[in-house]
């Protein structure tokens, strides 16, 4: 559902609805009155758009007795209230559905997990719920155990998080940081042996890199846009200002922002934007992620690559057919390391892909070892950087044959990797490949004329994928020449 127009007259003392929403359900039952008792007893009444969202994503069919909804997706403004919102619902979780529940939070990192749950933690010992409860801390991992041991852990936000048990409530709160589907991948089959069980995803707006956090965006406004009255089992709320609306005019505040006028006012925010665009890094886009609540998708003049290439680019019917060059890259921090292969596909087209990206240097050796063993005839890896170059000895002593790029060759390997993006003559796979999306989304030139992917510059720490494949795809270029070097004519003579 969208809410009424822009030129909409909305009055200070309104509460705007959700630009995109889920419609109430009138026939519905609603447990959202109970989680508004638990937010006044934490001695924070619900704003009108906390309430809201409470009652439809409490709403329960009448048939079964279970939620409606077993996704809640939110987006609102910074300082709007969303902490409430979920402490309220996560208190609820656990005690109002007649069995101990085990609710999981995630937040940007593992830390950040633990310092929101430390807070929540603070908040709930100020109100008549610190009799409920107790804290554990066992080997590091904190848990709150309420009376009747129901259980809120604070996770970390990998592909293991939330596997093991069974889980009853995720939340993904600051989604914007998610840089892929992990998170959710770990929560959701821990979820599917609870018919009851519900996942919140909530947050203020991100920008290219957000990966997660965009593709739900993407896919609920267009399903909103389409049916907003088909029925789903995701509830979608988003306040956010429309691109084509002035963000710096009081007047909209007052037509996007739930909380305005309420916990935080117009000074507050006019403080805000002048502090912002003071700011030479952030400035204006800041304030239109964090006050807007605005996707930051950049532009194709700020960008190396523009989306609507690397979109066409990319194929899941594409795949390499022949011979394959394997190339590593390593973080200058030896945080993460990537590996990928490029080779001819079946249109002689340049086809390269990531096939694993994780944590550290331990697996690399390994893993590459395993993978040579697999092809037809010799393989070579290619490096570039200090320490991808660092790992040369370690290769070698198990047999694998290594080529360490010029400086020269990677910045012809750079502009040769964003020539065939351009022209569409590269191919890529179209989904599966989350982390090298990101990595080409947060990619920037170095300032030289002799350009190449510039680490510092680039809005992720962990460009990793889009260098392996960069090498890739130059060293089977190389490997190409020197097959034709090595080719005598007289060999096919009679």
């Amino acid at each position: 559902m969208t809410t009424p127009s822009a030129s909409s007259p909305i009055s200070p003392t309104s509460s705007p609805l959700p630009r995109f929403g889920t419609r109430r359900n009138p026939d519905n039952p609603t447990r959202g009155g109970q989680v508004a008792k638990i937010a006044r007893a934490l001695g924070q009444p619900f704003m009108p758009w906390q309430q809201h969202v409470a009652d439809i994503a409490g709403e329960v069919d009448p048939r079964t007795g279970l939620p409606v909804y077993r996704e809640i997706v939110l987006l609102v403004p910074r300082q709007s209230g969303k902490t409430t919102l979920l402490l309220s619902e996560m208190v609820h979780r656990a005690f109002a559905f007649g069995r101990p529940q085990l609710t999981r939070y995630a937040a940007q990192t593992g830390d950040d997990a633990i310092g929101k749950w430390k807070e929540h933690v603070e908040i709930l010992q100020a109100t008549p719920f610190r009799t409920l409860f107790e804290t554990e801390d066992t080997n590091g991992q904190r848990s709150l155990v309420w009376a009747n041991k129901s259980r809120y852990t604070p996770t970390a936000t990998t592909k293991k998080s939330g596997h093991g048990k069974t889980l009853d409530q995720g939340v993904i709160d600051e989604a914007f940081a998610q840089v892929d589907f992990r998170t959710e991948q770990a929560m959701v089959p821990a979820m599917v042996t609870r018919a009851d069980a519900q996942l919140f995803v909530v947050s203020t707006a991100g920008d290219l890199t957000s990966v997660f956090l965009n593709a739900k965006i993407d896919a609920n406004r267009e399903r909103l846009q389409a049916e907003p009255d088909a029925p789903s089992s995701i509830a979608y709320f988003e306040w956010s200002i429309p691109d084509d609306e002035d963000v710096f005019d009081e007047e909209t505040w007052w037509r996007w922002m739930p909380a305005l006028g309420r916990t935080v006012g117009p000074a507050a925010i006019r403080a805000a934007l002048e502090s912002m665009l003071a700011d030479p890094l952030e400035g204006e886009r800041g304030f239109r992620r964090a006050f807007g609540n605005q996707t930051d998708r950049g532009s194709a003049n700020e960008t190396v690559f523009a989306i609507d290439d690397w979109r066409d680019t990319g194929s899941d019917e594409s795949y390499i057919v022949g011979p394959r060059a394997l190339a590593l890259d390593v973080t200058p921090d030896r945080s993460y390391a990537a590996v990928a292969w490029a080779g001819y596909n079946g249109r002689g087209e340049m086809h390269f892909e990531v096939i694993k990206h994780e944590r550290g240097t331990h697996w690399v050796a390994g893993f590459l070892a395993d993978k040579i063993s697999r092809q037809r005839g010799p393989v070579t890896v290619s490096l570039t950087g200090k320490q991808a170059a660092a790992m040369e000895d370690e290769l070698t002593d198990l047999g694998i044959s290594v080529r360490i790029l010029s400086a020269a060759d990677y910045v012809a390997a750079c502009a040769s990797f964003h020539e065939g993006i351009v022209r569409r003559t590269s191919r890529h796979l179209k989904t599966g490949q989350l982390d090298l999306d990101v990595a080409v989304a947060a990619a920037a030139w170095t300032n030289s004329e002799a350009r190449t992917w510039d680490r510092r510059k680039s809005t992720v720490t962990d460009i990793s994928p889009l260098v392996a494949c960069t090498v890739a795809q130059w060293a089977f270029v190389l490997e190409e020449r020197e097959r034709e070097d090595d080719y005598d004519v007289l060999d096919s003579v009679g």
